[in-house]
């Protein structure tokens, strides 16, 4: 009796579920590495990052580490925050992308809110790594954003 009131709970948390979703994430990096042609075209991938980031309850930034080729290397879960806001280290990307040998890359993260229109805070975070970019020779191709639907900031002409 108790374990059932105990599912019911919207803050039941079913470990079952934790362990499919963390497989469900193995899978979608697995097929964005194997798709990784798309990454030149954002519209190509939307839904895998939306499936990946979306009903999260937190922000999270993640990147996508990518060749000279735009093919992926690594897609790298790096910040996680609040429900409102996230803390980004520029310099710790950078890092990253060197460490890698990265010659581009794509910032994604999202907006629990379910809205994916780009905050000046988000815009800000784009010219600073797009500029610290520039000085390592890494291009920054995008930064998307993930809520109910998927905004591409490049695509908005804010890159």
């Amino acid at each position: 009796m108790e374990s059932e009131v105990r599912e019911r709970s919207p803050l039941y948390v079913n470990r079952a579920d934790d362990e499919i979703l963390a497989q469900a994430k193995k899978i979608i990096d697995r097929r964005l590495k194997r798709q990784s042609k798309a990454v030149a075209r954002p519209e190509c991938f939307k839904d895998m990052l939306r499936t990946r980031l979306a009903g999260q309850e937190r922000e999270i930034v993640l990147v996508v580490f990518l060749d000279m080729r735009h093919r992926i290397i690594d897609i790298e879960e790096m910040f996680y925050g609040s429900v409102s806001s996230c803390g980004v280290s520029v310099r710790v990307i950078l890092v990253e992308a060197l460490k890698r040998n990265a010659a581009a890359l794509v910032l994604v993260h999202n907006h629990p809110s379910g809205l994916s229109d780009p905050s000046e805070a988000d815009v800000d975070l784009t010219q600073r790594v797009r500029s610290a970019c520039g000085l390592l020779e890494i291009k920054l191709l995008d930064h998307v954003i993930v809520g109910e639907t998927v905004t591409s900031l490049a695509e908005q002409g804010l890159l």
